[in-house]
């Protein structure tokens, strides 16, 4: 039951002057502290052959703190990152707290110059660099010009984590610019794909649909908030377990200069 609970808390990854048209782009800013959390609250239903059904309620935060300095000449932005997670139902996730990401971004895209986590295995560490850099180019660094009722696709999810493979080629998230009130642009986001999972021997196929909005600002560039409703369900056919899963995940962002 233990690796149910380590695949699930591993699936647990933007103006009106211009006639509703908007560029869409994250930027960090120099001299700038970004924190980012994402709190996920979801309650599983998990069956096991010849046991009946249980509900599960799983409750976990991950919690990114980006701290960018002055820019150098070329433009290129330093940072310096951690990543922490909470869990009260993974007494070992504190190893993975102990962290600190070095690097610079050029153009937008971060670029790692040094990883710190001694208590972290090394093929657990590429993982783990992988998924943060996801984290930190999880919206397009290339403006897109984005019109009320349009909508773009972007494919940037983590496909490995922790030991982990995810299908997760086919997680393309849509979204569509519902509407612009000054400087703040409200998206429609949704992911309904199929999701395939294997670790240390099990496979897990289902699917997965999420469904919510984003809050984009045209001025600061960045995602304030973004608020999804998760359905989930998935079986693991050599533990002879299926699990469905309900839940909500809120991703909030603040700024501060340093």
């Amino acid at each position: 039951m233990r690796k149910v609970f380590t695949v699930i808390a591993a699936l647990a990854v933007n103006a009106a002057a211009f006639a509703q048209t908007i560029d869409f782009k994250m930027d960090y800013k120099q001299n700038s502290t970004y924190t980012q959390k994402m709190d996920m609250d979801v309650m599983m239903d998990i069956g096991q052959e010849g046991q009946g059904n249980m509900e599960q309620p799983l409750a976990m935060a991950f919690i990114y703190t980006i701290k960018t300095d002055k820019a150098a000449a070329n433009g290129d932005i330093p940072f310096t990152a951690n990543m922490k997670m909470e869990n009260d139902m993974m007494p070992n996730a504190e190893e993975f707290n102990n962290n600190k990401f070095v690097g610079h971004f050029s153009k937008g895209a971060p670029v790692f110059d040094k990883v710190e986590m001694a208590s972290v295995p090394a093929e657990a560490q590429e993982q783990l660099k992988e998924a943060f850099s996801k984290v930190l180019s999880q919206f397009p660094t290339e403006a897109k010009k984005v019109k009320v009722g349009e909508s773009f696709t972007y494919n940037n999810l983590p496909v490995s984590m922790g030991g982990m493979d995810f299908g997760g080629k086919d997680m393309v998230i849509t979204y569509t610019l519902k509407k612009v009130e000054g400087n703040k642009a409200t998206f429609d986001v949704l992911l309904d794909s199929p999701l395939e999972v294997s670790t240390q021997g099990v496979n897990m196929k289902g699917k997965m649909k999420m469904t919510g909005t984003m809050i984009y600002l045209t001025d600061a560039k960045y995602v304030p908030s973004q608020d999804l409703d998760i359905d989930a369900t998935f079986s693991m056919a050599e533990a002879g377990v299926t699990v469905g899963m309900k839940g909500k995940t809120i991703m909030t962002t603040t700024v501060a200069p340093n």
